[in-house]
């Protein structure tokens, strides 16, 4: 599998998923927003990218992320609780309907800057806490 995520500043929508077909890339995760949490493609499923102007539907595979560390911080000025409560909602939504969780987490979140005070336990507790929940096929 070759696998992929662009920055969300830097996705060009269908040019990005060109070049990552001709690059044989088969899954990209970058699509997500930038501004808030939530569904971007109104899924947490993946699913085949579809070429509007080719009316093709093509064999790289779209795998929407739902939460990222630095909206959550800097867009809605979420504590780590408050994040991670928000994180909770989604991942109960996404075993009901049978979605997949995508999160993205950078390095930075999980260190011991004082700006990110709480996240790394935060997200430890989040880890302990999801990890007794049976893993399915296209779930958690």
């Amino acid at each position: 599998m070759h696998i992929s995520r662009q920055h969300y500043i830097k996705m060009k929508i269908p040019d990005t998923c060109r070049l990552l077909l001709r690059n044989n890339i088969t899954d990209d995760y970058s699509m997500g927003y930038g501004s808030h949490l939530g569904f971007r493609a109104g899924t947490g499923n993946s699913f085949s990218w579809y070429d509007l102007e080719n009316e093709t539907i093509s064999p790289l595979r779209i795998h929407p992320f739902c939460f990222m560390d630095t909206t959550a911080h800097y867009e809605m000025r979420l504590s780590a609780s408050e994040a991670f409560e928000k994180l909770n909602i989604m991942c109960a939504i996404l075993e009901k309907t049978g979605g997949t969780l995508v999160t993205i987490f950078h390095n930075f979140t999980l260190g011991t800057g004082n700006e990110w005070k709480g996240w790394r336990q935060a997200y430890e507790h989040f880890l302990q806490e999801k990890s007794t929940v049976p893993v399915t096929e296209t779930g958690i």
